[in-house]
């Protein structure tokens, strides 16, 4: 016969918490590039007509025009600064606090964290 532990509602209910956040964790950082791509083409500019610069992916808005500006600024800044700096710097922070408390070899963490490095 083989026994096995059984596990309490806290034990389930944490691996199943860890998980959850790494496949959430995994999928951002899969999207990530996609997502910045998104961002820095908001910025893309190329020349259709002599001194006419119009977006690469949106031919019809002219750059730094009023339809461009609003977007490239709202929603093109705020992405390169979320995912360009931020969402990287948090991994980056994760990893530090974790190796200035030695977790790094924690297999409970790896789990988790484990896709950072």
């Amino acid at each position: 016969f083989f026994f096995f532990k059984q596990k309490t509602a806290y034990e389930i209910s944490a691996c199943l918490v860890g998980s959850e956040m790494c496949i959430r964790d995994r999928s951002l950082f899969i999207l990530h590039p996609s997502i910045f791509y998104g961002g820095v083409m908001a910025f893309y500019c190329v020349d259709l007509e002599k001194n006419e610069q119009f977006l690469y992916k949106e031919r019809d808005v002219r750059c730094f025009g009023p339809e461009h500006i609003k977007w490239a600024f709202s929603a093109g800044l705020i992405n390169l600064l979320g995912w360009g700096i931020l969402f990287p710097l948090s991994a980056f922070l994760i990893l530090k606090r974790m190796a200035e408390k030695d977790q790094l070899e924690d297999q409970e963490k790896q789990k988790v964290y484990g896709f950072l490095y």
